[in-house]
């Protein structure tokens, strides 16, 4: 049975919250106030903490910065659920290290949906930045899950939806080996899953070592294979 934190100061959506995920087979706890939420941290083991932004006393990004700074509760994945919306928003609690956010109000198959992505991302990940123009350029940078490579196009999971002819930044230990340290990407589309949005890209700007480098690699997974 997964053991579920939820910090939520308004009553109606903790309650809410709690019957929906306990029909689903969990033990959830309630905290109102961020304080006591960490020190509910200090005393028991929590599979997933859902937290609310604005809190009495501390706030939410601030409570995330000290989970994410002790060592042994760092790795708990954290959702968000708030009414801000805005990019320079979720940047700040991606920077601060939340696992995934969602804008209320809660749709209880969305929240599940992202309770089992979150509880599910134990495989290696790598990072995107894609540009926001807001007022100047800002760098959002998420966590994604490198799925498909072929010589000209790859696949990746991502938690947020990247609609088709953007493009991205990507760093991914795959490429680093080869000795390319970021590669440029053009979205193409973006298929919803259950673990998340699945993008096909295009790459581009590589020069000929680059994709001679990334052709030897793949030529040499395919002779592993026949082995």
């Amino acid at each position: 049975m997964k053991r579920v934190l939820i910090v939520e100061d308004n009553p109606s959506d903790a309650k809410i919250m709690t019957f929906f995920l306990e029909k689903k087979g969990m033990h959830v706890t309630q905290s109102g106030d961020a304080y006591k939420a960490l020190d509910l941290l200090k005393r028991y083991d929590f599979d997933l903490i859902i937290m609310d932004w604005m809190l009495p006393h501390m706030n939410g990004l601030d409570a995330l910065k000290t989970i994410r700074s002790d060592s042994k509760k760092q790795d708990i994945p954290v959702i968000f659920t708030t009414s801000r919306s805005e990019a320079r928003d979720i940047k700040k609690a991606i920077d601060a290290g939340v696992t995934d956010y969602i804008v209320k109000p809660v749709e209880a198959d969305v929240l599940f949906n992202k309770i089992k992505r979150s509880l599910k991302q134990d495989s290696p990940l790598q990072f995107f930045k894609i540009p926001f123009n807001e007022g100047g350029t800002s760098v959002l940078q998420l966590k994604i899950k490198l799925v498909e490579l072929s010589e000209k196009k790859l696949k990746f999971m991502t938690s947020l939806n990247i609609t088709a002819d953007q493009v991205v930044e990507l760093q991914i230990p795959i490429f680093e080996k080869l000795g390319i340290t970021k590669v440029n990407v053009k979205t193409s589309a973006s298929t919803s899953t259950e673990e998340g949005y699945l993008v096909e890209a295009d790459l581009f700007d590589l020069d000929s070592e680059q994709m001679f480098k990334i052709r030897t690699y793949l030529h040499s997974l395919e002779q592993e294979e026949t082995l």
